[in-house]
């Protein structure tokens, strides 16, 4: 497949998997909020939250692996994209054991951090402990999905994860309307993302043994130096991104309550849509460019040019359209309850028009 088709296909299969992803959490917030109640959904959103940050354990190395593996296939130079892998399997494992000892310690200091609903400690922990086994597995199998996208098969990944959504979305709505608790979502959760997560790094692992067979070169240290100076700079981007979009629901979850993490959330993530939609046209230019970088060829300033451009066509509509009518999705949405807090909702908003720009 030529350069172009593959690009074509990345993006129209990174679409589909978003708006698969987006339609689907979106009905399920509106069914869970009714199910187990805007104090159980709060309490749902700030676990989450929780385990999310152990991503943070990535330090950067993902899109460092990326950029070079993908440089070091633009110069076909094989060895070193098999030992930037072994290396990546090196770093993944000691950050899976990490996050499960931080983990660990989040579930054990959980009540004294924040403010549990009386009664839901013990589902509260035992979510949190899902949850954290999740975010380990997939640091330990990052590298498979690494691989991946270094030799631009997004297609693989986004197919994956269109079924992922689909098939946890079925599986959440039979829990809520079954038997609804956050520890049997949590273990829904956790069995589908694994078996995901195996299949993607199975695959991954397939490409590297059939490009790299019988390499054995190991990393050199001005590699790994310049490895892990790239990596500074994406580490802090991602704390940045971390505290800037994700620390709310920890604030209202240790000043307040998880009913008003529930209310501001609704709001939040209409935001997190366009966001989102933002986020889903941009992955593989990273690797595109990197590969184009290497073989010399000029025209990576226009290819980040089009990005800007496709960013601005797709979110600036969004972002007019729930600045003006949010008050009417949330009441469709999540109901009467949350109408007071649709001033949220452009205050979110607006500011995403300059930084997706």
């Amino acid at each position: 497949m030529d350069r172009k088709s593959q690009f074509l296909t990345n993006l129209s299969s990174n679409l589909l998997q978003y708006a698969l992803s987006l339609g689907t959490n979106f009905l399920l917030i509106s069914f869970m909020v009714r199910r187990i109640g805007i104090e159980g959904h709060g309490l749902w959103v700030l676990l989450t939250t929780l385990a999310e940050y152990l991503s943070l354990l990535d330090i950067g190395l993902s899109n460092a692996f990326l950029k070079f593996i993908s440089e070091s296939r633009g110069r076909a130079d094989e060895g070193e994209t098999f030992s930037l892998y072994r290396f990546s399997l090196f770093y993944y494992r000691l950050a899976s054991l990490l996050s499960l000892s931080l983990g660990l310690l989040l579930v054990w200091g959980l009540p004294s951090l924040f403010t549990i609903p009386q009664g839901s400690l013990y589902a509260a922990r035992t979510t949190l402990s899902l949850l954290i086994l999740e975010a380990s597995l997939n640091l330990l199998l990052l590298p498979g999905r690494i691989l991946l996208q270094s030799f631009h098969r997004f297609d693989l990944i986004n197919l994956g994860l269109s079924l992922k959504w689909l098939i946890r979305f079925l599986l959440f709505l039979g829990i809520l309307f079954l038997s609804p608790s956050l520890p049997a979502l949590a273990a829904a959760n956790l069995s589908i993302n694994s078996v995901l997560w195996l299949v993607l790094a199975y695959q991954g692992s397939r490409l590297i043994r059939f490009k790299s067979h019988g390499v054995t070169t190991l990393l050199s240290a001005q590699r790994r130096r310049t490895l892990l100076r790239y990596t500074l700079w994406v580490l802090l981007s991602m704390v940045a991104n971390r505290l800037f979009y994700y620390i709310d629901s920890l604030v209202i979850g240790i000043f307040r309550n998880s009913r008003e993490i529930s209310f501001y959330y609704s709001a939040w993530k209409i935001a997190e849509i366009v966001r989102g939609v933002g986020l889903a046209l941009i992955p593989f230019f990273l690797p595109l460019a990197s590969e184009m970088e290497a073989a010399k060829e000029r025209k990576v300033p226009l290819l980040f040019f089009q990005g800007m451009r496709l960013i601005t066509l797709f979110t600036f509509p969004m972002i007019a359209y729930f600045s003006v009518l949010g008050d009417r999705f949330l009441l469709l949405w999540v109901g009467p309850e949350f109408l007071s807090y649709y001033p949220l909702i452009p205050i979110l908003l607006l500011p995403q028009a300059g930084i997706l720009t």
